[in-house]
């Protein structure tokens, strides 16, 4: 990143970002009747879905599990308490590997990039923070990393309270109190009990597990606060991380080769309302976006811009709102190589004309 000072006096008479619901209000992800504000991905037919993996049937969501893919909200969320309750199905497919195996699906949450861009299941799913439901695996989280747009690298992330020993993967299990262990890139992070001989077999159950056994429902809810994520499984707390990057995006139910029945999905936005100051602003540049950060107050003598080149936007943003650097962010996203910035920066002045043009979009 290249930090650039400058004395830009904001009027802060920008718009403001669109929040996904007010604060307090109960959002019904699934209405009951049909997939309204939904839409299908799988990584065969893409937004097509003609086997009717994804269904309706009696007020609930029927995931037949017959393909790799997900069921997206079209909203992107921040700062929400989402409750799912689900519970598994007959059938497990070929496709996912899962005859005779642990039945498997799971919410993806921060869902980010676009559809499809996963590293996991060939681009069956997006970069985000994975809940897993998965039979004694039921609150795992999973990294699943992906490419944004611009084919830069979203690496998920998330710090914990562990348990000292690692299972047999050489992943670590959520311990209250614990040692403090990050997770990058890739990974898990196991629910407190998960039983160390897990078995990746047909209803498996452990001696702890919170999970209810094959055909019963579940509740599940997942908590995300700012940066960090709680994961509450019948009304028991199984797992916990917070410095979680990303910490916004859609939210999916996965298809991963298990048929899975949901009959509640519903969304609580939670009240982070800066104290002080003014709430996440965004106004569009001619070569990129001006982001102003939650809780910003600017200051008598001016204020500090970063000026970031070549990103996707909610990666940097995120990035940016991680790093706590005082001021604003300017992102300049070109169309090509870095030839193209070298070219467009060769002219020292270019970088006083994105002032201007900040400075003119908050007036």
């Amino acid at each position: 990143m290249k930090r650039v000072s400058g004395s830009l006096l904001l009027c802060l008479l920008v718009v403001s970002l669109e929040a996904a619901s007010p604060t307090g209000e109960v959002i019904q992800l699934f209405n009951g009747r049909n997939l309204d504000g939904l839409y299908t991905w799988l990584v065969d037919t893409k937004r097509e879905d003609p086997r009717r993996v994804f269904s309706v049937t009696d007020g609930m969501i029927r995931v037949s599990g017959d393909g790799l893919g997900y069921l997206a909200t079209e909203k992107e969320y921040h700062n929400y308490h989402v409750v799912v309750e689900f519970k598994w199905g007959k059938t497990n497919w070929p496709l996912g590997d899962r005859i005779g195996k642990a039945r498997d699906s799971g919410i993806f949450l921060h869902a980010t990039g676009p559809d499809g861009n996963s590293h996991d299941g060939k681009g069956a799913f997006m970069a985000a923070i994975e809940c897993n439901l998965f039979q004694g695996a039921t609150g795992d989280f999973l990294l699943i990393r992906g490419d944004a747009a611009d084919g830069s690298l979203i690496a998920p992330r998330l710090t914990a309270e562990t348990a000292g020993e690692r299972d047999a993967d050489g992943w670590f299990t959520w311990k209250k109190s614990g040692q403090r262990r990050t997770v990058e890139r890739w990974g898990r992070l196991n629910w407190f009990a998960k039983d160390p001989q897990w078995r990746d077999e047909l209803d498996f159950h452990g001696p702890r597990d919170v999970e209810k056994p094959y055909g019963e429902w579940n509740r599940i809810e997942c908590v995300c606060d700012d940066d960090r994520i709680r994961v509450v499984l019948n009304g028991v707390v199984v797992n916990e991380a917070f410095d979680v990057f990303p910490s916004g995006g859609r939210i999916l139910l996965q298809c991963e080769g298990s048929e899975i029945f949901f009959r509640k999905m519903e969304l609580l936005a939670l009240d982070r309302t800066p104290p002080a100051g003014v709430r996440e602003l965004r106004a569009k540049l001619t070569d990129g976006e001006l982001f102003i950060p939650p809780g910003f107050k600017a200051g008598p003598e001016g204020i500090d811009l970063t000026l970031h080149l070549h990103g996707a936007p909610k990666v940097v943003e995120d990035n940016f709102k991680r790093s706590r650097l005082p001021g604003v962010l300017v992102n300049v996203t070109l169309p090509g190589l870095s030839s193209v910035y070298a070219e467009r920066f060769r002219d020292t002045n270019a970088f006083f004309r994105i002032l201007r043009e900040a400075a003119g979009e908050t007036e």
